[in-house]
């Protein structure tokens, strides 16, 4: 079934837009200029212009009425001015005040940030009470809510009713019905069971608390069915690419030299996930297999690497706006099979192989100076390291000594200059893949010394420990992964695509299977009857 609601605010915008239907013109004295608004629309979510509409409507007919001491580029500075200053503290304030105003595109942006940063706003955020059941419920309810277990969804209920429980109690079932119920821990739904206890056990809150423990228990619906791998034929390499860099900018990846078994490749291409659409940019001055690469203040910067001859110390930077790469100074050491990433300002390149040796040197590049500073030598030698920036400080993962594949980690702190050791990994790997998803590092793949691997894990700092997760379904090394933020059509690369709500809806699968090889095709069936899975990351 379509929902109307979601798609009427877009459609009576662009009726706005395009003039039509509009029956008052707002008229801006100050620089002359006009906007075509519809009357019954602005009245009905501001009660300043029901009264400025009401005390001027003598006719029926399309009027004109003056804003004094405002201009056009005022109203949408104002717009500006929120869409960039949303925070944890303000967020839910400016989504009521946008929907009071009919702003749809501050609208969508307020609650884009809570569904991403609801954990922090739930917990932090004294406007997080404020919010209305029906509010609240949208939250809950959403498929882009991205929260790292269901119990969070769970405590900002309780925390909500309880602000007014006189008031809100009449309100839990409805919340409740928007929680995955099945997938809360069995310590909050004791919680829960505990705090509500003076409800009769035939309430219809109740009785979603006693059908949620019941679906946690069936062994079907546990969350490791929803965390499988699958291929995306439509968004692969029209060649097989080896020892390639990969980074994200502004939710573009852009994938960097690497080796096709027969070239060493100084191209580059990026693909746009927002029109699924691969295109070639500027190529690198030179070839580089074996590179490394980071962003750093909206630029890539490609490190080191190989060119089928020489190994390189040569560094350039690309610059997406102009489309255009750039050398800069060179490091100290000449690297390939190194690792990079940029941390508060500054990039930071480790290990890698000289043509020799594997090396356990590091070094940072300041852009303002273009120089490279020597940092304190990693404790040990790792080529085919993978480098990531994880809250505030450069990990060192795996590689290779020379003699055997590591699973030593260690991480370093720019403010401190020194390494610290971090628990090490469950595998040894090298020439592995990494990336930062919701406050954990996963590796991916790899060699290990005997063969190419499929495991994956991920590691935790708060408990400085890694969790097996789900193997890949086929085993690789020489890869790179990235993650991307915020984008408004994730669902089309989940394992349904676009067609996921679709199926959902319905029913022409059996729910069991779909569990098992699509974690978002079952995130739209509705809590009462059916099971819910596991949310967007």
């Amino acid at each position: 079934m379509v929902d109307f609601r979601r798609e009427l605010g877009p459609q009576l915008e662009d009726l706005r837009s395009k003039g039509l239907f509009c029956d008052v013109t707002m008229v801006f004295p100050q620089d002359g200029r006009k906007m075509h608004v519809h009357r019954n629309i602005l009245a009905s979510c501001s009660q300043y212009f029901r009264s400025l509409f009401t005390f001027n409507m003598t006719t029926s007919g399309h009027i004109e009425v003056e804003i004094p001491g405002v201009t056009y580029p005022d109203m949408e500075l104002c717009e500006e001015f929120l869409l960039e200053h949303i925070s944890t503290d303000n967020a839910v304030g400016i989504f009521k005040l946008a929907k009071y105003l009919h702003c749809r595109c501050l609208e969508r942006q307020a609650l884009h940030f809570l569904l991403k940063n609801f954990v922090a706003v739930s917990t932090c955020s004294n406007e997080f009470l404020q919010l209305s059941p029906d509010e609240l419920g949208q939250i809950l309810r959403a498929d882009e809510l991205i929260i790292g277990s269901e119990d969070y969804a769970c405590h900002a209920v309780v925390k909500w009713v309880d602000f007014l429980p006189d008031v809100r109690s009449a309100y839990l079932p409805q919340l409740l019905a928007s929680i995955r119920l099945g997938l809360i821990s069995t310590a909050t739904y004791n919680t829960l069971m505990q705090k509500f206890s003076s409800l009769p056990t035939d309430s219809e809150a109740m009785c979603l608390l006693q059908k949620g423990v019941g679906w946690k228990n069936r062994r079907q619906v546990r969350p490791h069915f929803t965390r499988e791998w699958y291929e995306n034929e439509n968004e692969s390499f029209e060649h097989s690419l080896a020892y390639h860099a990969m980074v994200t900018v502004d939710k573009v990846l852009y994938v960097i030299g690497g080796y096709t078994t027969v070239k060493y490749l100084n191209s580059a291409k990026k693909f746009e996930p927002l029109t699924k659409t691969w295109s070639e940019i500027a190529p690198m001055h030179s070839s580089r297999c074996y590179v490394c690469a980071a962003e750093l203040n909206g630029d890539i910067y490609a490190c080191g690497g190989f060119d089928g001859t020489n190994r390189h110390s040569s560094v350039e930077r690309y610059c997406p706006g102009r489309n255009q790469w750039q050398m800069v100074a060179d490091m100290s050491s000449i690297r390939s099979d190194a690792g990079a990433c940029g941390v508060d300002g500054k990039l930071y390149v480790a290990g890698g192989f000289s043509g020799t040796e594997c090396l356990n040197t590091a070094e940072s590049f300041d852009p303002s100076s273009n120089q490279w500073t020597l940092l304190t030598p990693m404790t040990c030698q790792r080529s085919g390291v993978t480098v990531v920036a994880f809250k505030h400080a450069v990990y060192a993962i795996g590689g290779f000594n020379g003699s055997v594949r590591l699973d030593e980690v260690e991480k370093y702190y720019p403010d401190r200059g020194a390494w610290f050791p971090v628990k090490e990994m469950q595998k040894g790997r090298s020439n592995f893949a990494a990336a930062v998803i919701e406050d954990r590092i996963f590796v991916v793949g790899g060699y290990d010394g005997s063969g190419t691997t499929g495991h994956v894990e991920y590691y935790e700092s708060e408990k400085d420990e890694w969790t097996e997760a789900d193997n890949l379904r086929v085993g690789r090394s020489a890869a790179s992964a990235c993650t991307v933020k915020g984008l408004h059509n994730i669902q089309e690369f989940t394992f349904y695509g676009k067609e996921a709500r679709l199926v959902a809806h319905s029913g022409a699968l059996d729910w069991q299977n779909s569990l098992m090889c699509s974690p978002h095709a079952t995130r739209t069936w509705t809590i009462h009857t059916r099971s819910r899975s596991k949310r967007a990351s």
